[in-house]
């Protein structure tokens, strides 16, 4: 369990995020981002005797939190029916596409039944780490 200190800081920087508009903005939610950061924090008191993340550290634990995020939501969206894997990408990545279900969920959110494109991208979200997803 966490300790004083730690828990203090912890709750130090999920409020900086919390009141700079952070959880508003991005899909992870701060419960799967505490988890990541005490993963990190653990990694350093076992490494380097100290709990302090620094600027990378949080970066990385909010990748891994985002990685987490997304891969959660394409297993959830595979296992309702709504996606399917088509193969696999030259770099050996899975790919997907929306499965006949979710084509005709789809349709729904079209107007005049004109198709709907959905891209991603990373980009920057204000001052925060520019692997937010939009």
């Amino acid at each position: 369990m966490m300790s004083g200190p730690i828990e203090q800081y912890l709750n130090e920087i999920i409020n900086a995020l919390d009141e700079a508009g952070f959880f508003e903005q991005s899909i992870v939610t701060k419960n799967t981002l505490l988890k990541h950061f005490l993963n990190a924090i653990g990694h350093n008191l076992e490494t380097k005797g100290h709990f302090v993340l620094s600027e990378s550290e949080i970066s990385n634990a909010y990748d891994k939190a985002l990685d987490e995020t997304m891969n959660n939501a394409i297993q959830e969206a595979i296992q309702d029916g709504t996606l399917d894997i088509t193969g696999v990408d030259a770099e050996g990545q899975l790919t997907y596409q929306l499965s006949e279900q979710g084509k005709e969920e789809a349709k729904e959110f079209g107007s005049n039944n004109q198709p709907i494109i959905i891209t991603a991208q990373f980009e920057r979200f204000g001052d925060f780490d520019p692997h937010c997803l939009n």
